[in-house]
């Protein structure tokens, strides 16, 4: 079992209007787990993130979440502009989508847990479903989402909580001399 505590104040943020301009803005969080035996098989994983101040405009929407995805950073841990277009569509848990609960709690699935990086730095993204979409959110209507998470001091820092099983690699079989 090991805890990865990282992270720094940031959105997740959606904002579409049909008239003017629109943005999207996703995050990152960056866990070093090369702490992690080569050997040891993952059971579960968790990342505990707080959030506050959401704004929502458009409760009811299907797309009104997020989601935790895969990515892959040209250089962990540090995130650069090139980074931007490498947040995947592959969601590595349940979606946030009930905005009063601001302790967010987002259990690894079996994709998930295979994105623990046991050789160096896990990198975790956080999108909105209106980004992962490809159509105009609401039916074109001017549209907002803003979740902020943050870490402003040690007890809303991102948690990532991985639980193993270390399994030691077999010896190597020797053959008998002659």
């Amino acid at each position: 079992h090991s805890v990865y505590t990282y992270g720094w104040v940031d959105n997740v943020l959606v904002y579409y209007s049909p008239s003017s301009f629109s943005s999207i803005k996703k995050t990152v969080r960056t866990f070093d787990t090369e702490s992690i035996p080569d050997s040891a098989q993952i059971t579960s994983g968790e990342l505990f993130i707080k959030a506050d101040n959401t704004q929502i405009s458009h409760p009811n929407s299907p797309d009104n979440f997020i989601a935790l995805v895969s990515l892959t950073l040209e250089n962990p841990p540090i995130i650069n502009y090139n980074d931007y277009d490498q947040f995947s569509p592959t969601e590595l848990a349940n979606r946030y989508i009930d905005y009063s609960d601001t302790t967010v709690n987002f259990q690894l699935n079996d994709i998930g847990l295979a994105h623990i990086n046991k050789n160096g730095w896990t990198t975790l993204g956080l999108r909105s479903g209106y980004d992962m979409s490809s159509n105009p959110p609401n039916n074109g209507q001017t549209t907002s989402l803003l979740v902020n998470f943050y870490s402003g001091n040690n007890f809303a820092r991102p948690i990532l909580t991985v639980n193993y099983m270390n399994i030691p690699f077999p010896p190597p079989e020797t053959c008998p001399a002659d």
